[in-house]
């Protein structure tokens, strides 16, 4: 089995990408944990998953970790929301609003608030969501704004994407396996497209 953390699911999914999957030797069952990073790890490491994608995990030498796509992280808003008229946004414009974040436990949650630390950023997070179609539901209803990654599903909701002209922050996706661990053809082949294909998307 393998395991889908949502953004790569999204970015990467048969009905998001021109990228054709392969046809697999055997069976391979997807599984999404929800935004718990931790909870995929702790699988692939009992062995429940063969393959899990999402942020580097440090102080893990028995994973192998291997970067396959970054994500631009951009700010999202409402239509004709004030932020979205600003000629130039940037960082900072976030702690202006309320914020809709992602859970503090998935890997885009410590990304964002590691980058809110490095920055010495206040930012005014009323709520916690696991993904990004969670969050820009949200923020599409005008509950506040978003730092997020930039995935396909956004455009699926009336909103506002800002880049960010004072910094570039980008997140990257990494796929992860058990290092020295016996594999099934179907995995090795997946493994294999991967680390073929992935970095094209």
């Amino acid at each position: 089995t393998y395991a889908r953390h949502f953004p790569f699911a999204v970015s990467f999914g048969p009905e998001h990408t021109d990228l054709p999957l392969p046809d697999f030797a055997g069976p391979m069952h997807g599984a999404n944990e929800g935004a718990n990073f931790d909870k995929m790890i702790e699988a692939l490491k009992t062995e429940r998953y063969d393959v899990i994608f999402g942020s580097y995990v440090e102080n893990e030498p028995d994973i192998q970790f291997i970067p396959i796509m970054n994500q631009e992280m951009i700010i999202i808003t409402p239509l004709e929301h004030p932020l979205s008229k600003k000629k130039n946004p940037g960082l900072r414009d976030l702690e202006n609003y309320p914020i809709i974040g992602y859970e503090p436990s998935s890997g885009l949650g410590r990304f964002t608030n590691r980058t809110y630390a490095s920055y010495s950023l206040k930012p005014n997070i009323i709520c916690e969501s696991p993904d990004e179609n969670a969050i820009a539901s949200l923020v599409a209803e005008n509950f506040g704004i978003a730092l997020v990654a930039d995935v396909d599903v956004l455009r699926h909701f009336s909103l506002e994407k800002l880049h960010l002209t004072d910094v570039s922050l980008r997140h990257t996706v990494y796929l992860a396996y058990l290092k020295d661990h016996y594999q099934i053809p179907a995995v090795k082949n997946f493994i294999s497209f991967i680390k073929k294909e992935g970095t094209r998307i």
